[in-house]
């Protein structure tokens, strides 16, 4: 499969918002994105401008409030509902569910060891 042909979910708040630059060398290759996210103020808009990519690649999933309390569980179905092929996200919760329903899954693992040393760790807009 080409890989603009892959449809990768992207958790925004510690994973897309963590690490931009690299998402956006994934996202450039990609037709679709689905931004899957408890992050009300995240539109397509707002990713295409961190990604630098056009804001017409991204659908955006937020967990509506009465969904909450099991939003791993949430996260896990919208996958499946959008056809996600491998999911990124920094929650553990997220990650297993996401494996119990068949979903390949990327933990981003933000609080290791190895990721902050020095200026490591990247921040800002895929531009910056």
């Amino acid at each position: 499969m080409p890989l603009k042909d892959l449809v990768p979910g992207l958790d925004w708040d510690g994973t897309v918002s963590d690490y931009p630059k690299g998402f956006a060398r994934l996202v450039q290759h990609c037709d679709r994105v689905v931004i899957i996210t408890v992050n009300d103020e995240i539109t397509p808009a707002v990713a295409g401008d961190w990604l630098s990519v056009s804001p017409e690649r991204f659908e955006v999933r937020i967990c509506p409030d009465e969904r909450l309390d099991d939003y791993a569980l949430w996260k896990a179905e919208q996958c499946l509902a959008a056809g996600v092929e491998v999911m990124f996200d920094d929650d553990p919760a997220v990650v297993d569910a996401c494996l119990k329903q068949g979903i390949a899954t990327i933990g981003v693992r933000e609080d290791s060891e190895r990721f902050h040393r020095g200026d490591v760790r990247l921040g800002g807009r895929a531009n910056d």
